[in-house]
């Protein structure tokens, strides 16, 4: 079926798309803006030629009526969305071959099937290998039109998998991801969320809808840019007779997020309210005084908001939604209309037209409404037109009104003051050293690069566990020049931190180990940081040796966030910075487990740390050009590998069950140690294969006899 749907792709003369110029990725205001140039959208959502229209199609067609050659290219379309219903079905017939509509030429790939998300973790992860070949999946008629782009603009969802092709296939091209959606809140697979960090570099620049998203993009913050919604005042004139026979009638437009419930009780407890719900996907139950449409054609639905009492954006619970006050269209167009709108209480923002509820509490719901219906209209600014739009999303540093605002205004005067002085007298970063044992030689040598550092405003907690005098010799000669606070403590590296943490002052707290370095703009990178992105509670980097080579355990090697499936190759504890109001005020870390713990279990309390700050909504980081110096671990022997192999699993066993990752999860990494030791075995890396062996059976221990732990082993 695919060779045939190949061979009715019809190859496009491509004679007249402007030819890619060397100094593309250089370009100018003016040329930035030339009409003659070819722009590529990427949708997977969307198809240019759909009834109901989002604003990726509002640009499009912007830019094809400023005289750009536009392709718009819709994507994940299946027999899977012949199933489901996909609101393209009716585009069957037109799928794989192009279409000039409108001056764009439209394309919908169709292929058996495409990948998509699973909510059954364990079916997700055996679907990931589905991603890996559906990016490679051959289509000349894709192929073509990359290599003929100028711009090429991926929205929000699957078209992310075609990041690096595109750059492949066209190193010139300027590739621009909008970011229309968080894909948390949309619910797509973490595979793309992990496919758009991995190609961040792929990305010239980041445009999102809302500036409320970017504390998602923290990692790619230098070239991230707010291109919001518009409005084309002409769309939006002459749109018919009014629709409704009833005196009070509320709209909803559009199926995102939708909340069936909300009409279960609004439509209750207001029964001389007519509720018109138009394209939600679905009829359902619902009260007489509810009546549905079908999908209509965007100018269609217009009179209906133009005529009604208030709209209504009826999105249910999620996450991290706030965005939505800003990047919602139907609520922009309910704003444009001058009538008021009733939505969850996260997508009010600081429109004083609007009025929020809490979803599913009846109460808050028809205090909303209620609302709605006595206000008095507040005229709002006027939104920029989409053709103003096209030109910010494809030179948006060309535009003061695209910069993310500043987000140190957020942080203390103090703080910024930090920023310009090396010698600012207020402590920022606490650093929590703990040490014991033989390395006064390492210690030394960290110490001495904290002395120089750029960076000036921060506290030494040197948390010593040695007899009384063993450090006295470094503390006279080494630390003079720095603000230190000398703490002793219990054994234990997880008792020694708590300790460190309560004699910490500073808003930023880092937890170097004693045998690693730091680099002179280490701190001031640090710093910078957080002041940038305030929203961001948890920073990550990795380690290298003094070569500049990876070291320690293996990371990752793109930024992005930090997930639950991610974090184990998210840095280390030598690499963590750590907001300190993130910080619970006791028990930070689990003392039961770490290096020198009373307890079997010597590993996984940083990681342990961090998700347990993950749950109470800390928001992690990590950024490849965060750089700690540690050296390489050294053979010590295959006696002493195969120890640490079997502590430290037994921690990380222990996390796992802690932290409730499931034991299938627990079994699939066990599995993945029992292959790493069949492969090494047959390259005769025996001692290490044995190692990775000890690894999966101190993981399923450490698993299994975790509970017993929290009840105090």
């Amino acid at each position: 079926m695919i060779d045939a749907m190949d061979r009715n792709e019809r190859t496009i003369d491509s004679s007249n798309a402007s030819p890619n110029m060397a100094s593309a990725r250089q370009l100018t205001p003016s040329a930035c803006l030339d009409s003659k140039k070819k722009v590529v959208f990427l949708s997977a959502v969307h198809d240019f030629r759909m009834l109901k229209r989002g604003s990726i199609q509002s640009l499009a067609s912007a830019m094809a009526k400023m005289g750009y050659a536009v392709t718009f290219i819709s994507l994940r379309f299946s027999l899977l969305s012949l199933i489901k219903g996909d609101s393209r079905n009716f585009l069957l017939r037109r799928s794989n071959r192009p279409e000039l509509v409108n001056g764009v030429l439209c394309y919908l790939w169709f292929t058996v099937v495409h990948p998509f998300q699973s909510k059954n973790k364990l079916f997700e992860s055996l679907l990931r290998p589905h991603y890996f070949f559906h990016k490679r999946r051959k289509s000349r008629f894709l192929d073509d039109q990359l290599r003929g782009a100028d711009f090429i603009v991926i929205e929000s969802g699957q078209g992310i998998l075609f990041s690096e092709r595109a750059r492949r296939l066209n190193p010139q091209a300027r590739i621009i991801y909008r970011a229309s959606d968080k894909l948390s809140t949309i619910g797509a697979s973490n595979t793309l969320q992990s496919e758009l960090e991995k190609n961040a570099e792929k990305f010239d620049w980041i445009c999102l809808l809302s500036a409320d998203m970017a504390s998602e993009f923290a990692w790619a913050r230098e070239k991230t840019f707010c291109v919001p919604l518009g409005i084309d005042a002409d769309e939006f004139k002459d749109n018919g007779p009014n629709p409704y026979s009833a005196s009070i009638n509320a709209v909803s437009v559009g199926s995102m997020l939708f909340d069936r419930s909300f009409f279960e009780t609004a439509a209750t407890r207001f029964p001389d309210i007519q509720f018109h719900v138009i394209g939600c996907g679905g009829d359902f139950e619902a009260p007489p005084n509810v009546t549905f449409y079908d999908e209509m054609a965007f100018k269609d639905t217009l009179r209906y908001i133009e005529y009604a009492s208030f709209g209504i954006a009826p999105y249910r619970a999620v996450e991290d939604a706030s965005y939505l006050a800003t990047s919602s269209l139907k609520l922009k167009q309910y704003e444009y209309f001058g009538i008021p709108a009733v939505c969850p209480a996260f997508a009010v923002g600081n429109s004083r037209n609007r009025f929020g509820y809490i979803p599913a509490d009846k109460t808050s719901i028809e205090r909303a409404i209620g609302a709605a219906l006595k206000c008095e209209f507040v005229p709002a600014a006027k939104p920029l037109e989409w053709r103003e739009l096209a030109q910010r999303l494809l030179c948006p540093h060309h535009y003061p009104d695209c910069f993310l605002p500043d987000l140190r205004e957020t942080r203390s005067a103090d703080l910024r003051n930090e920023l310009s002085t090396a010698n600012a007298p207020a402590v920022t970063i606490s650093l929590i050293l703990c040490t014991l044992g033989n390395r006064k030689r390492q210690l030394t040598r960290l110490i001495r690069s904290l002395a120089d550092q750029t960076f000036k405003a921060f506290e030494v907690v040197l948390v010593d566990q040695n007899p009384p005098g063993y450090l006295d010799e470094i503390l006279k000669t080494e630390c003079s020049g720095l603000v230190l606070r000398h703490v002793r403590s219990d054994p234990g590296l997880s008792i020694a931190r708590n300790a460190g943490l309560l004699a910490a002052t500073g808003g930023i707290v880092g937890f170097p180990d004693d045998d690693c370095w730091y680099f002179p703009d280490t701190l001031m990178q640090v710093v910078s940081f957080f002041c940038q992105n305030p929203t961001i509670d948890i920073l990550l980097g990795r380690t290298v040796d003094e070569f500049d080579q990876p070291s320690l355990n293996p990371l990752r090697m793109e930024s992005g966030t930090v997930t639950r499936s991610n974090i184990w190759i998210s840095g280390n504890s030598n690499t963590l910075f750590v907001s300190k109001d993130a910080i619970p005020s006791t028990g930070a870390f689990d003392e039961k487990i770490g290096v020198g713990a009373p307890s079997r279990y010597q590993s996984g309390e940083e990681t342990d740390f961090i998700l347990r700050l993950m749950k109470n909504k800390a928001r992690p980081v990590y950024v490849n050009y965060l750089k700690i110096g540690h050296d390489q671990v050294q053979n010590a022997g295959a006696r002493k590998e195969l120890k640490r192999a079997w502590m430290y699993s037994l921690g990380f066993g222990y996390v796992l069950k802690k932290q409730e990752y499931g034991f299938m999860y627990c079994c699939y990494r066990i599995g993945r140690s029992i292959i790493s030791a069949v492969w090494a075995a047959a390259r005769l890396r025996f001692v290490y294969g044995l190692s990775r062996l000890v690894w999966a059976t101190g993981t399923l221990i450490g698993y299994l006899t975790a509970k017993h732990s929290r009840e105090g082993i």
